[in-house]
């Protein structure tokens, strides 16, 4: 009998594999230890390697993270599109809502397909409302002359279900002042370049729209300038297993990056992991990839989520 430890079975592979990693590597070995179900029966076991394939086998898992990784289709295994924990964390997601996660689902053998739904809903409705008489909860921003709103909060043509500005339309700045639009002016191709309008000091136009801004922090001075990235589910379909072509079922808007957008002053000293609500548009934490010259947010979850049921 060959001892524990003195003989391996070894695959034939290639040995001219770019991956040195799978040269020839060990399929079976002896163990002399009772397994949970077959006891004494068996004497040889696969090598942890060797036994992902077979348990890919069995399971009929024909789809994997790998390629998405290798093939460059996302940005590595903490890309924030994948679920993985790695991923999870750099999206923003806290670790109590991924333990309540997994509590949630147990232990169990049955075939089921997990989704962002759970896991985004646990986060968004734990997020803790900052204590009134925190100093915290409080800070000043700034109101100039000169305000930055969002594109899509301004229209040409109004009508009754827009509550954006238009021309001639009242709309409030949150936390500041009505104000009314009375010019726009137009460049090259009919584009957008100013929107001038007045504001009501004694607040006494009631609009119903309320739009979120950031002013100039003085006059000719800009405001701060930070990147955002807005992920939504990176495939199409609510299951691209069933595809013959499922890396063609990539979502090519899963991954939009607003590299010039600009925020509050407030922002400028937001360390990696601090985590925002961004008002009118969702929970955002700051990625690994700040710097001290430009600030990265990914977004953690919409205010309300365009997942389907089904998502990925």
């Amino acid at each position: 009998m060959i001892e524990e430890g003195k003989a391996t079975l070894r695959m034939k592979q290639d040995m001219q594999s770019d991956n040195f990693n799978m040269y020839d590597l060990i399929a079976y070995r002896i163990k002399f230890t009772p397994h949970p179900h077959a006891g004494d029966k068996w004497c040889i076991y696969p090598s942890y390697d060797y036994a992902h394939c077979i348990v890919d086998s069995l399971e009929n898992v024909t789809h994997s993270l790998n390629r998405l990784v290798t093939e460059r289709w996302v940005d590595g295994w903490d890309d924030p599109r994948l679920m993985t924990l790695a991923g999870l964390r750099r999206r923003g997601v806290t670790a109590s809502s991924i333990n309540a996660f997994v509590r949630g689902i147990g232990i169990t053998r049955r075939l089921s397909l997990q989704t962002w739904m759970p896991i985004m809903d646990l986060d968004a409705k734990k997020w803790p409302d900052a204590p009134a008489d925190d100093a915290s909860s409080f800070y000043k921003v700034p109101f100039s002359k000169v305000v930055y709103i969002e594109q899509s909060d301004f229209r040409m043509k109004d009508s009754k279900d827009y509550y954006g500005l238009a021309p001639g339309k009242s709309v409030l700045l949150r936390y500041a002042f009505p104000i009314k639009c009375t010019e726009v002016i137009l460049g090259d191709n009919e584009t957008i370049l100013e929107i001038r309008a007045e504001y009501d000091p004694l607040k006494k136009t009631k609009p119903k729209g309320v739009l979120h801004w950031v002013s100039e922090s003085s006059p000719g001075v800009i405001p701060l300038k930070v990147e955002v990235r807005l992920f939504d589910k990176l495939f199409i379909s609510e299951n691209p297993a069933e595809l013959d072509d499922w890396l063609g079922d990539l979502n090519p808007h899963s991954k939009v990056v607003v590299t010039d957008a600009y925020a509050v002053p407030s922002l400028r000293h937001a360390a990696i992991g601090d985590r925002f609500q961004f008002e009118r548009l969702g929970y955002f934490v700051v990625d690994k990839d700040s710097s001290p010259e430009k600030l990265v947010f990914n977004r953690t979850v919409t205010l309300r989520d365009s997942y389907s049921k089904g998502g990925k």
